[in-house]
């Protein structure tokens, strides 16, 4: 009983407890593992990704894909986000992947709820001729919590969610872990393109943190995604090797106007966000090795 009592009273203590008697690894949230379940997968299983609001799970998926030797460009990997009138299209490119071996993704399923019991079909008559499906076949669906999807294919699909880190400390640890050595290494400008990213990921984290203070973090709860931090890291290299300067005011304006404060729609969030941005997309970032971009409080 006491010990129920402090865990509902306060988290800290019993988070204290559990790393005291057990280990840092029983609070910490394991890194999301595509390849895992991949690997645990077949031509047979659907995997079904549970979306929540800041995470986007289609750039891992198509880093995994590139690894896997299915891309766009051979035209193995192909993705249709569900809609009206989508329907028979992407049951026709569920067919074509079950003959050559292609991996389909079917996003956002929620959109679509009428055509879900359509799917649940195909789904149970493939599954009746498992010999006609290429072994190579995989089948990818993203969708919101709905209890319109089909409970059948709930049961026979390998199901994943990659909920938002919780802290500056899992969210920056959780960039790393998604970046490989060669994009981390691709860059001819290293010192610039390393330090500038990491203050790009803490920026990243901050904003995110942001929202667990209700109106003290931002007049409304903007839905940033990682792919927004994705689109950030391809942007910072491209002009890092396209300019002899360091491209500070435009790293600024395409992060801080376009990527990020696109999806800002309050005049002071706006502000806000430029403002936090410049402390970290700066010169000192790049120059200084004692620039401190969380200084203490005094």
């Amino acid at each position: 009983y006491p010990l129920c009592a402090l865990a509902v009273s306060d988290e800290r203590p019993s988070k204290r407890f559990v790393i005291s008697t057990m280990g840092e690894e029983f609070v910490q949230p394991p890194p999301f593992d595509l390849a895992s379940a991949y690997s645990d997968s077949t031509c047979q299983t659907p995997i079904v990704f549970v979306l929540s609001s800041g995470a986007d799970p289609m750039s891992f998926l198509m880093r995994l894909a590139s690894e896997q030797g299915f891309t766009p460009d051979n035209g193995r990997f192909k993705s249709i986000s569900l809609g009206q009138g989508q329907g028979p299209i992407a049951a026709e490119l569920m067919r074509e992947g079950r003959n050559k071996g292609e991996w389909i993704c079917l996003q956002n399923c929620h959109l679509s709820v009428s055509w879900l019991p359509e799917l649940e079909r195909i789904l149970e008559a493939a599954s009746l001729n498992p010999d006609d499906t290429d072994a190579e076949y995989r089948l990818w669906l993203t969708s919101m919590p709905t209890n319109k999807f089909p409970v059948a294919v709930l049961q026979t699909s390998i199901k994943l969610t990659n909920e938002p880190p919780m802290g500056l400390k899992a969210n920056v640890a959780g960039t790393f872990f998604s970046v490989t050595e060669d994009e981390y290494e691709g860059c001819s400008k290293g010192r610039a393109y390393k330090k500038l990213f990491f203050g790009l990921s803490f920026f990243h984290a901050i904003i995110q943190e942001r929202r667990r203070y209700g109106a003290i973090g931002w007049n409304i709860p903007y839905k940033w995604m990682t792919s927004d931090l994705d689109t950030s890291k391809m942007q910072l290299q491209k002009y890092l090797e396209e300019q002899d300067d360091l491209p500070l005011e435009t790293l600024n304006y395409i992060f801080g106007e376009v990527n990020y404060g696109g999806r800002t729609t309050d005049d002071k969030d706006e502000r806000c966000c430029r403002c936090i941005l410049s402390k970290y997309i700066c010169r000192e970032t790049v120059e200084s090795d004692g620039y401190k971009i969380s200084p203490r409080p005094r």
